[in-house]
């Protein structure tokens, strides 16, 4: 085998292909309903909150073309000044509601939510193997029967593959209560993967993609 670091083959006993991406379709079109109602319905700025910002910065600008003129024209300064506290608190107002319902929002969705899809997945796929490492035993022989001739060549012999899911997904398998749920009812712990860990996958890609549209919609 060749690479940039010598290695040994990680051989697979068991995979469900057709289970992987149902579950990483669960876990993404979830996260982009999920995401989607969140930005589009509630962090967006409404028409409303659009029009009223508008109104605010074209009465601004007419406060400050009224300021320059001088004393002359200081009892329309006085209302325009007004008129721009009064559509500023409008705005103010506008903003600390959408921020409220947003806070409200995410919490139904983004706690309770997900806590319902992956109880849903866990009861559906529990004790289910979605990937399985073949395991390790003194007769390596069996082990590497599986394998090509040249990949069979240039595998050690003297080392022992490294055979341990949890080993190679360290640290992630060791962080948090999410990853010890995931492994429940799995026969194999050490060597499994449970169908939460592929649906969690998907949510977290199309979180990261999700992430970035909610920074532009802040510039925007």
């Amino acid at each position: 085998m060749f690479g940039l670091l010598p290695h040994s083959p990680i051989i697979l006993s068991e995979v469900r292909p057709l289970d992987i991406w149902l579950l990483l379709g669960i876990g993404m079109v979830w996260e982009l309903v999920s995401r989607g109602i969140l930005l589009l319905v509630y962090k967006k700025k409404s028409s409303a909150m659009v029009k009223k910002e508008s109104e605010l910065e074209i009465a601004t600008r007419k406060t400050e073309k009224l300021q320059k003129m001088g004393p002359s024209k200081f009892v329309e300064t006085s209302k325009m000044e007004r008129s721009c506290l009064a559509l500023e608190r409008e705005v103010t107002t506008m903003k600390e509601q959408r921020k409220i319902s947003t806070q409200s929002a995410e919490k139904i969705l983004g706690r309770y939510g997900n806590m319902a899809v992956a109880a849903l997945v866990f009861l559906l796929f529990y004790g289910v193997p979605i990937m399985t490492l073949a395991a390790v035993d003194d007769n390596q022989d069996e082990l590497l029967s599986s394998l090509s001739i040249e990949e069979a060549a240039g595998a050690s012999l003297t080392t022992p593959p490294p055979q341990s899911l949890r080993a190679i997904m360290f640290p992630i398998s060791y962080i948090g209560m999410g990853m010890r749920v995931a492994r429940w009812g799995l026969e194999d712990i050490n060597n499994s993967m449970g169908g939460l860990v592929v649906m969690w996958s998907g949510q977290v890609f199309i979180g990261k993609l999700m992430d970035a549209a909610d920074a532009l919609l802040l510039v925007l």
